[in-house]
């Protein structure tokens, strides 16, 4: 009897301890899986990482290769612009600019102060035939020819010269158009092409003078055409009014006898030259015809001057002016022109 008892209370006793002993052995493996799960979860973010930082250093080395092939062909192409510049050829000044004509032209004149210059980082894109700006500035001392690119930033000066001075002022004041381009670019210098344009109608020998007047209740003409000074008039036979019809702007502004025949059988160039509103608000148009011969140069060549030159001796560039030293050596100036 008293075995049983002993079995029992072993029993009682035994049973929860395997049930204890089960449910700590099954948390056991509960916590171990979660461990290594949690392990595998670290693993896998510390391979993500590493391979983020592997792709963003491909991508910045791409970006640093990208960028010095960017550099190189950059680099390569302002070689090779420098190097065409350098030996293509100006092209030359058209005949005729804004109803002018050249009447001087000088070629491969210098531009100076540009090593001087506060901010060099344009010149590289100087090219030749690039338009250049001319700005003459006067004071009580000297007067200085100030060039500037096709986009009003500083390039040099041209040194005083008063030939090339007085032609600016000159042409300046009297409206005439001054074409001004780039001739050559080498490492050194920049060189320019001024070309001096006389207006046309100061080469005609004769002119004559007619006035047209626009009615202010003349619906047919007054809506349509609004003449201002420098406007240029051609002139059509009108074969039903048996008249000849100035025209403005395709329009018609007048007629006129057969007189004006004997006119324009010449070159001739009309442009209108006042315009007048008289107490009846009506337009008097004055127009000017110029005509007859043209009184050009007798040979172009000949108004053509060269004003760069290279000392034979430190090929140093310098004006051609009536300097008897080279300003690069100080030698016996014996200079070959450009």
């Amino acid at each position: 009897m008293g075995w049983i008892i002993l079995f029992l209370v072993f029993v009682f006793i035994s049973i929860p301890v395997l049930i204890i002993q089960s449910f700590v052995k099954l948390y056991m493996k509960k916590k171990a899986e979660r461990e290594r799960a949690e392990q595998e979860r670290v693993l896998i973010g510390r391979e993500r990482k590493r391979k983020e930082e592997i792709r963003q250093n491909e991508l910045k080395l791409e970006n640093e290769a990208r960028k010095k092939r960017q550099a190189e062909r950059k680099l390569i192409e302002e070689h090779k612009d420098r190097l065409i510049s350098q030996y293509k050829k100006p092209s030359p000044p058209p005949d005729i600019l804004m109803g002018s004509i050249i009447e001087y032209v000088y070629e491969d004149v210098i531009v100076f102060g540009t090593e001087n210059l506060e901010s060099k980082s344009h010149l590289p894109e100087v090219k030749i035939d690039d338009s250049i700006a001319l700005m003459f500035e006067d004071d009580d001392i000297y007067t200085t020819i100030e060039i500037l690119d096709r986009y009003d930033r500083p390039l040099g000066y041209i040194d005083t010269n008063p030939e090339i001075l007085n032609r600016v002022i000159d042409f300046d004041n009297r409206k005439c158009p001054v074409l001004t381009t780039v001739s050559k670019v080498d490492d050194k210098n920049i060189y320019v092409n001024i070309t001096f344009y006389e207006l046309l109608i100061n080469k005609f020998q004769k002119s004559r003078t007619f006035v047209f007047t626009i009615k202010d209740d003349d619906d047919d003409i007054g809506m349509y055409v609004d003449p201002s000074i420098g406007d240029e008039v051609t002139f059509e036979y009108d074969f039903d009014k048996d008249k000849y019809a100035a025209l403005c702007s395709y329009y018609e502004i007048g007629y006129l006898s057969d007189s004006i025949e004997k006119v324009i059988e010449e070159d001739y160039i009309a442009l209108v030259t006042k315009v007048e509103l008289d107490d009846d608000l009506n337009r008097n148009v004055e127009v000017t015809v110029y005509y007859g011969e043209i009184s050009e140069p007798t040979d172009i060549s000949q108004k053509r001057f060269a004003y760069a030159a290279v000392c034979n001796y430190c090929g140093v560039t310098s004006p051609n002016d009536n300097n008897v030293l080279c300003a690069g050596c100080g030698a016996p100036k014996q200079i070959a022109r450009i």
